[in-house]
């Protein structure tokens, strides 16, 4: 893509032309579910969640991982969970034919490599053999991967991320119920990729009696938006 777009530009959110194969999807997550979803309490993506990670985990925010007190729960009991599929690559660099026109052409988001997302494109080494397939099917500006988890009665407040021309953001139902919606549309669990623009405002409300998570990943570039 030469012209990239900015956030008023792009949709809010639209399934594009790219599917994968939900079954394949559901029995490689399967085998990593009983992993430690607790990216957004402690772990490896912790100079994110210090940095970032308000509205994610106010347990959290701001703390490094030995002084996060939970106050005798479980991490498995917040109302929202992560599990990092990719981490950070000190190696990493802004390639150098990045033209979204914007400051991060040349710039870290936060002042530096450790803040920036961009920059945790490395997929861990024991991902189930298809979603790596898939993983690295989308090409060397993939960057930061991971699963998302909302409890039933759960939901992500209104909130705005980073615009388009800093990075895309793509979303696959991997288990879902008709009741858990993203501004106020449902995504099915049925393989599509889905767009959303974390440049807007965007919600997340799960009414239903079933969890709902999301392969999320994100891409340094709009290349799969070409269409849109």
């Amino acid at each position: 893509m030469t012209n990239w777009k900015n956030r008023k530009e792009l949709p809010d959110l639209i399934k594009l032309d790219l599917k994968f194969d939900i079954t394949q999807l559901k029995e490689d997550i399967k085998k990593i579910k009983f992993q430690d979803w607790n990216a957004c309490i402690s772990g490896e993506l912790e100079a994110l969640r210090q940095k970032w990670g308000k509205r994610l985990s106010t347990v959290a925010y701001g703390k490094s991982n030995n002084e996060i007190d939970l106050d005798g729960k479980q991490y498995d009991t917040m109302g929202y969970q992560q599990l990092s599929l990719s981490h950070f690559n000190p190696n990493y660099e802004i390639r150098e034919d990045r033209n979204s026109g914007t400051q991060w052409d040349n710039h870290w988001l936060g002042g530096k490599k450790e803040l920036d997302q961009r920059a945790y494109n490395i997929l861990h080494s024991n991902i189930p053999s298809y979603l790596k397939l898939i993983l690295e099917s989308l090409g060397p500006n993939l960057t930061r991967v991971g699963l998302a988890k909302l409890l039933p009665g759960e939901e992500i407040k209104p909130h705005r991320d980073f615009d388009p021309t800093f990075s895309t953001r793509f979303h696959v139902a991997i288990e879902t119920n008709k009741d858990a919606v993203f501004n106020g549309t449902h995504i099915p669990a049925d393989g599509h990729v889905w767009f959303a623009n974390t440049g807007v405002v965007h919600w997340v409300k799960n009414n239903g009696d079933t969890p709902r998570t999301h392969l999320i990943f994100n891409m340094d570039g709009q290349g799969l938006l070409d269409d849109y």
